[in-house]
C-alpha cells in the first residue's frame, strides 16, 4: 500500500515587520529553498481571513498572519538529508531578522490520514484550518465521528473543494483537518453549518472544544489571490 502523504504548516505573525519585507524573505529565500527539496510535492500561502470566521475567537488574533502548507510525499521527508541540509543555509541575517521580529504561531508536521494521498486543490481561494485534540477515553469516538460522519458531511457542501485529516506524532497537538474552499466565506454559509450539524457533532464538541485542548481554528484566503 502507497504511504499517506505528509504535510509541514507553518505560521508567523508578521506585524512585526512590512509585508512587503517579510514576503520577500518568504517568497525568495524560504520557498526556494524548500522546492528544491525532493518529496515537497506543492506549496500554498495563506493570511488571514478571520474577519469571515464563523467561530470568532479561536482564530488568531495578529491580523498579519502567514500561514504556508506544504504537501510532502510522505511524513520522513523532514527526516531526510535533503531538507536537513536546507535548513543551515537559511540561517542569513534576513532569516535572523524575520524569526526574531515575526513571532512563529504555529509549526505542525501531519501524516494524511483521510483520504491518504490527496493533494489541497490549486483552484482553493480560502482554506479553514482546525488543529484540536481529544481526551484518550474518547479517541476512539472522536475518530468514528470525524472520519464516518463529519467529513463526509462536509466535502459535499457546496464550495469545499478539498477535506482532509491529518494526524500529528508529536508536538502540542494531535490532529489537523484542512478544508480547501472555494472562497473563505464558504465556511460561514447556512449550508456548511447545516452539513456539519448532528446529534453526534454536538457531544464531540463538547471535547475537542474544551478549553483544556486548546483547539486552534484559522480562517485564511490564498496569499495573492
Amino acid at each position: 500500500m502507497a504511504k499517506p502523504y505528509g504535510m509541514l504548516v507553518e505560521g508567523f505573525n508578521y506585524s512585526g515587520v512590512s509585508e512587503e519585507k517579510f514576503n520577500h524573505w518568504y517568497d525568495k529565500e524560504t520557498i526556494p529553498a524548500r522546492k528544491r527539496v525532493k518529496g515537497f510535492l506543492n506549496i500554498q500561502r495563506w493570511v488571514s481571513a478571520e474577519e469571515l470566521s464563523s467561530m470568532p475567537g479561536l482564530g488568531a488574533a495578529a491580523p498579519k498572519l502567514s500561514i504556508v502548507t506544504y504537501e510532502l510525499s510522505g511524513l520522513d521527508v523532514l527526516g531526510s538529508k535533503d531538507y536537513r541540509k536546507t535548513l543551515a543555509p537559511l540561517a542569513t541575517p534576513q532569516r535572523k531578522e524575520m524569526l526574531e521580529k515575526c513571532p512563529v504561531m504555529c509549526h505542525f508536521e501531519a501524516e494524511q490520514t483521510l483520504p491518504g494521498r490527496q493533494q489541497g486543490s490549486a483552484k482553493a481561494k480560502g482554506m479553514m484550518m482546525f488543529v484540536m485534540n481529544v481526551s484518550p477515553n474518547v479517541d476512539t469516538e472522536f475518530n468514528a465521528w470525524f472520519d464516518d460522519e463529519h467529513i463526509p458531511a462536509l466535502a459535499k457542501v457546496p464550495g469545499v473543494l478539498n477535506a482532509r485529516r491529518f494526524r500529528m506524532p508529536l508536538g502540542t497537538h494531535r490532529y489537523l483537518v484542512l478544508y480547501h474552499l472555494a472562497d473563505p466565506a464558504v465556511q460561514a454559509t447556512q449550508a456548511w453549518k447545516d452539513g456539519g450539524a448532528s446529534p453526534w457533532t454536538d457531544r464531540m464538541k463538547t471535547f475537542f472544544l474544551a478549553p483544556e485542548c486548546k483547539p486552534i481554528r484559522y480562517v485564511l484566503r490564498r496569499y495573492g489571490k
